[in-house]
């Protein structure tokens, strides 16, 4: 058997399995409502006659531009063309990456097929992989928060190589949404904390007002100490996700379906190059039970620097890593925009209810301290009073 006989057997292959018409196409939608606020996901069933002469039904994910109001918000932040960016420049660099190293883990992320500039993505359906989301109204357990963090510890390795290797840099990313200086960024800082604020006083009473005044006295002062954060110059710059979170996470599981085996991470819109924290307070803060990471705090940072370290090892990279002192150090730092993430993000993010919040109402002030409902609010005070209380103790309010 010589090589042309592999030659025509492997073509053969590709044709009979190649895509030769799409005779039908059915539109649905592919995330429930508060799952995605930043852009429209269907998902398409193709009916399909593949070059063997089959029919076969496919589906793929579609990401759209919202319209009207919604999409002078989004424009604000060009998400599409990131997203579209990382995925044509940076990610297909990373897969380069495994493949010089021969990390049979696999990527962490799914397929882009095609894309309109900069106002339509075709994606891989992951669906077909077996991959699914959690609840995001329940939250993430040790289980899934250990496998997302030690995944953004390779992930960010990964980035880091490229980093050093100058195959990437700043240019192929937006920087962090805080340090956008828009209306919008304004609006949801000051509009949410004044929520917050308000319903603070309306369903505490006693020494609890003590904390709710706090929250209040944050209310103007609030964008410019993110500001501040954000501007500070990090020792140790990597590729952050920039939404990680419930709902840009799917999973595959063991043959029980209880424990977690598998990630891929989505929807890389507002992905940043700065310190590796920023992911890591981001996702503990919007995305895991309370009492689960108040329980495991310490030990989600150690996996993820064991990850950084080991991952940063297999990848080759020459410099010095971060030590988990360093890590907590950074933690420490960023201590204020923890305390944002659960204020302002986490009542949506993990609200009861399906429609929690407007974008259309992310155009003025008195608006925008009304676009999340009271009720998602309430919950996250109940479920996080004690952080509140933490955040007061520690002086970070």
């Amino acid at each position: 058997m010589d090589a042309n006989w592999f030659e025509a057997v492997l073509k053969k292959q590709e044709y009979e399995n190649n895509t030769l018409r799409v005779v039908n196409v059915e539109l649905e939608d592919a995330v429930p409502l508060g799952a995605n606020y930043a852009s429209i996901i269907k998902r398409a069933k193709l009916t399909v006659v593949l070059g063997s002469g089959r029919t076969v039904t496919k589906t793929v994910i579609i990401k759209q531009a919202h319209s009207g109001k919604e999409l002078e918000v989004m424009l604000e932040f060009d998400v599409f063309r990131i997203e579209t960016k990382l995925y044509c420049d940076v990610l297909s660099q990373m897969e380069v990456l495994l493949d010089q190293f021969n990390d049979r883990r696999g990527k962490m992320w799914c397929d882009m097929l095609g894309y309109v500039p900069y106002k339509t993505i075709v994606f891989s359906d992951l669906k077909n992989e077996g991959f699914t989301m959690v609840d995001r109204k329940i939250g993430q357990d040790e289980n899934h928060a250990y496998l997302v963090l030690r995944c953004l510890g390779r992930f960010h390795a990964m980035s880091k190589v490229l980093l050093d290797k100058r195959i990437i840099n700043d240019n192929d990313t937006n920087k962090n949404f805080l340090a956008c200086d828009t209306k919008i960024v304004e609006l949801m800082v000051k509009g949410g904390l004044t929520n917050v604020a308000k319903t603070m006083k309306e369903i505490w009473s006693g020494e609890w007002v003590k904390v709710a005044e706090r929250v209040e006295a944050q209310i103007e002062v609030a964008q410019a100490k993110l500001t501040t954060i954000v501007h500070e110059k990090p020792d140790f710059k990597v590729l952050n996700h920039g939404d990680c979170w419930n709902c840009n996470l799917m999973f595959k599981y063991d043959e029980s379906g209880q424990t977690p085996t598998s990630l891929r991470f989505l929807d890389f819109q507002v992905s940043h190059i700065h310190s590796y924290i920023w992911d890591i307070i981001y996702f503990l803060y919007s995305s895991v039970q309370n009492d689960v990471r108040k329980k495991h705090m310490t030990d989600f940072y150690k996996v993820y620097w064991e990850s950084l370290r080991s991952n940063l090892e297999f990848f080759g990279f020459e410099g010095t890593p971060p030590t988990f002192d360093e890590v907590l150090k950074e933690a420490a730092r960023v201590d204020y925009f923890a305390f944002f993430v659960v204020a302002v993000l986490r009542p949506f993010m993990m609200s009861k209810s399906d429609n929690v919040l407007d974008l259309q109402k992310y155009n003025d002030f008195e608006v925008a301290v009304n676009s999340v409902q009271t009720n998602a609010i309430e919950s996250t005070i109940e479920d996080c009073a004690d952080v509140f209380i933490a955040f007061m103790d520690r002086g970070t309010i």
